[in-house]
């Protein structure tokens, strides 16, 4: 137990360092933040809530006293150590050149976007209206043409949001696109939604630091984070406040490890005990892409990594959609055997460094770089590098085409400080 204590000490003193020289509010910090949250969640469970054991049903047990825990915050340690080594020896420019934008709005295509997007928004609302969650995801799934277009219309709204704080205005499209975005984000019942725009709100700022207001805004996040499940189901499917408050008093117990990093942990500890299960995954990084490539034109028949692990730990729950949180750490180790997590630690190093110094350039840019590359590792650490290249970066960078180099023609000149 004191090695634990000492590597969360550790950990917390490189998030410090990097805290002191990047800033709070700054992709690197947040970067640590989300892995740190991983790996030490079930100790920080154990120092605040007594709580000693997890586990979920073929996946098993663990305990915060074994040595298989105490492994894996090890390995994720490896990562920080990766990562920090890109960091802290990098020297940011001393001349801040920052390009002003001057936009020029193309009406007609921004009309007939907004109302495309919104037309394709209300009719899968009403699609899925009334739907469980499960029934919502088997909808998702069977209808890719109508998901993928909202995932690259939300990461177009996120543009937008930078691009009018640059700008300096509001257009009245732009608030109708908001309220289209956030109200689908709640109606389909997903938590990505309060993420997004926490980040969005956060990296807007020219800011280093975090005041009460952005505390307070974290709060509230968090904790419609935290129980948007049972909210959703309570309150806005069932209507019965006093169900819900009956359900938090009797059966809910709060736990860090709970809100998703559970499974990930079991995961890697099976890994580490030598489950052959795993074997099959070896190279993902490349086999499983192109597989899933090929997969999506209808070439050959494949099962992604998430969808294997959800067969072989819940058969049952997996035949109605369900799924299980996958690791970035344990893919990375499935890459680059038990070197995967500090090499994985220098590559999002190296690509957050060159997304900071953005910062220098382009305030536009930098924001909106910073929060795709923070939700793409918000993923990454919990799931698989293919399922991340496409959900999330192909969709970024078609949104980006559409919602920003098409919608709008842009004069640049440069301005020292």
């Amino acid at each position: 137990m004191p090695a634990l204590y000492f590597i969360f000490l550790i950990k917390c003193f490189i998030i410090y360092l990097t805290k002191r020289r990047y800033g709070t509010i700054s992709l690197p910090f947040f970067i640590l933040v989300v892995f740190f949250f991983y790996s030490q969640c079930f100790f920080i469970d154990y120092v605040l809530f007594g709580i000693e054991e997890i586990g979920y049903g073929r996946l098993g047990t663990m305990s915060v006293f074994s040595d298989d825990y105490l492994y894996i915050v090890l390995l994720y340690l490896t990562f920080f150590l990766g990562f920090i080594s890109i960091l802290l020896f990098a020297d940011p420019p001393r001349i801040q050149i920052k390009e002003v934008h001057v936009y020029t709005e193309n009406k007609l295509y921004n009309v007939l976007l907004l109302i495309g997007v919104c037309l394709l928004i209300i009719y899968v609302t009403k699609s899925v209206s009334g739907y469980g969650r499960l029934e919502k995801m088997e909808f998702f799934t069977s209808n890719k043409l109508l998901s993928i277009p909202i995932n690259v219309a939300t990461f177009g709204w996120l543009i937008l949001f930078f691009k009018n704080l640059v700008n300096y205005k509001r257009s009245i499209s732009f608030y109708i696109l908001s309220i289209a975005i956030v109200g689908y984000g709640l109606i389909e019942g997903g938590r990505e939604i309060f993420i997004y725009i926490l980040f969005a709100y956060l990296f807007s700022r020219e800011r280093t630091s975090i005041s009460f207001k952005e505390m307070f805004l974290g709060i509230v996040s968090f904790i419609l984070i935290t129980f948007w499940k049972i909210i959703l189901v309570y309150i806005i499917k069932l209507n019965d406040l006093p169900m819900l408050l009956d359900f938090v008093q009797r059966k809910f117990q709060f736990s860090f490890t709970g809100l998703d990093p559970k499974n990930s942990l079991l995961m890697i500890r099976n890994f580490i005990h030598g489950d052959p299960f795993f074997d099959q995954f070896q190279f993902s990084y490349i086999i499983n892409t192109v597989k899933q490539i090929l997969r999506t034109f209808n070439l050959i028949e494949y099962d992604s990594i998430g969808e294997s692990i959800a067969f072989y730990y819940i058969p049952q729950a997996s035949k109605n959609g369900a799924g299980l949180a996958s690791s970035g750490i344990l893919e990375s180790m499935l890459n680059f055997w038990y070197f995967g997590p500090i090499i994985l630690g220098i590559i999002l190093g190296w690509i957050a460094l060159k997304v900071y110094y953005l910062k220098y350039k382009s305030t536009f840019l930098y924001g909106i770089m910073s929060l795709f590359l923070l939700i793409i590792c918000i993923k990454l650490v919990r799931t698989e590098l293919a399922v991340v290249l496409k959900i999330y970066f192909l969709p970024m960078v078609v949104a980006y085409f559409f919602f920003y180099k098409l919608s709008f023609s842009k004069r640049i000149r440069d301005v020292k400080f």
